[in-house]
């Protein structure tokens, strides 16, 4: 890709929603709290803004199709497929810059069946990557979740690759098998197969990594691989991006159908209607601390590289309005003695963040030994990316994909399908809620 020029963004800090109470937050449960005989803390719920039955006599102070929290994988993907089926959408994110988490990553993508794997050789099918991943995942991924990822896994690596295509003129992944220590092509980095008794030769390759440019020193594509997503949304006519503006909470009618959502920027808080309603992505919560505390204790005192301003907001505003939580307990912690040490393009400076930056180099990130990747713990989901409440019933017009997402695939501490999966799953139920969203007839199967 050629080298890019500098972009403007709007500067200065970005504000966390209101946090709710060690009440709502305690222990490792799938359910919210409610009722809890535990005390307040100084930070409790009722200091939250309302949320149920507010939306009745609400006066509001802009409207759109379509909400969308969180300018991540997740959010990007369902953004772009709600504004290709004809809605109109509001992007607001909480940074200055776009990327989430996934601009940080190694640039990889998981899927079977690919157009990149066949013309490699590579012998792969949707129903070998399912059968991986109930294996890989503990059997805490939902089998109906496992079955859409899968399924869609292949057509969701070439839309990717498509869009790079349509707006840099190149493809994004390369038809090469490689080495599995690489970040180049295709192959089985970061899959757990000796946990499980298996040998590599029993796994198949099926991390897709984006491109870097020719002679790139860079030791992780994150940024490449998010850029054809941030051109498409750049490029839409139907997607307006608003930065430094956060969720604080959803708003409901009385019956508890998601009508819209208070978002603030700066000192000023505004009432979104959403006709179509609301998409939840905004990273889930790696670095609350509150939230570890009561959620995943065993993660204290250890730094997560993913965007420091994944704080829960989505996860609590959904849990506010009834959302039942999975995984809770769950994190990618990695061994005490282990830092991680990123370096990026020069170019994407500026146009991603990428925070805990080496003081000698602005285009490097590092997190000092003890860390951990993510927590894994979110809102319970069905196939079609709709949030589920603590009864298993669809909260109306509420969405979620991405890190936000505790029904997802990711098995205990460690095991997961292989590097690439979270983007994949984000990519995948981000486009899910972008259709559903947009109203647009959902295909058997998914997305």
């Amino acid at each position: 890709m050629e080298k890019l020029s500098r972009r403007s963004f709007l500067l200065g800090s970005a504000l966390v929603g209101a946090g709710l109470g060690a009440n709502v937050l305690a222990g490792c449960s799938s359910s919210p709290a409610a009722g809890s005989s535990q005390p307040a803390s100084d930070n409790s719920a009722a200091d939250a803004p309302a949320a149920k039955g507010a939306g009745s006599e609400r006066t509001w102070d802009r409207e759109t199709d379509v909400l969308v929290c969180g300018f991540g994988a997740a959010g990007a993907a369902c953004a772009i497929e709600a504004a290709t089926n004809g809605a109109e959408v509001l992007l607001v994110e909480k940074g200055s810059l776009p990327g989430g988490s996934m601009c940080r990553s190694g640039g990889g993508m998981a899927g079977a069946g690919t157009t990149m794997q066949k013309d490699a050789g590579i012998e792969d099918s949707a129903d070998a990557f399912y059968d991986w991943i109930i294996l890989a995942t503990d059997g805490l991924c939902p089998s109906d979740i496992a079955r859409v990822y899968a399924d869609n896994s292949a057509a969701n690596l070439d839309w990717l690759d498509e869009l790079c295509v349509k707006e840099t003129g190149e493809h994004l992944f390369l038809s090469e098998l490689t080495d599995d220590t690489a970040r180049i092509g295709i192959n089985r980095r970061g899959v757990p197969f000796a946990s499980f008794g298996l040998t590599e030769d029993e796994v198949v390759p099926r991390s897709h990594w984006a491109v870097m440019k020719e002679g790139s020193t860079a030791s992780n594509a994150g940024p490449e691989l998010f850029y054809p997503l941030l051109l498409t949304v750049e490029g839409s006519d139907k997607i307006t991006v608003e930065y430094e503006t956060a969720l604080s909470s959803l708003i409901t009618d009385e019956e508890g159908a998601v009508l819209g959502a208070l978002i603030k920027k700066g000192n000023t808080e505004e009432a979104v209607r959403a006709r179509n309603g609301v998409m939840l992505a905004t990273g889930g919560f790696p670095n609350s601390e509150e939230m570890r505390k009561n959620f995943c204790f065993d993660t204290m005192g250890r730094i997560s590289y993913m965007n420091p301003l994944c704080t829960g907001d989505g996860v609590k505003a959904a849990m506010a309005v009834g959302a039942d939580l999975a995984n809770t307990c769950q994190s990618y912690i990695m061994p005490d003695e282990t830092s991680y040490t990123a370096t990026f393009n020069e170019e994407w400076e500026d146009i991603f963040p990428m925070w805990l930056q080496a003081p000698d180099d602005p285009n490097k990130l590092v997190a000092e030994a003890p860390i951990i990747a993510e927590t894994h713990g979110g809102v319970v989901i069905d196939t079609d990316s709709r949030v589920l409440d603590v009864w298993g019933q669809p909260i109306p017009n509420l969405y979620a994909a991405g890190c936000d997402v505790g029904s997802n695939i990711f098995g205990k501490s460690g095991n997961y399908p292989g590097c690439g999966s979270y983007v994949g799953f984000a990519i995948c139920f981000g486009r899910i809620a972008g259709e559903n969203l947009a109203g647009a007839v959902q295909p058997e199967g998914g997305k």
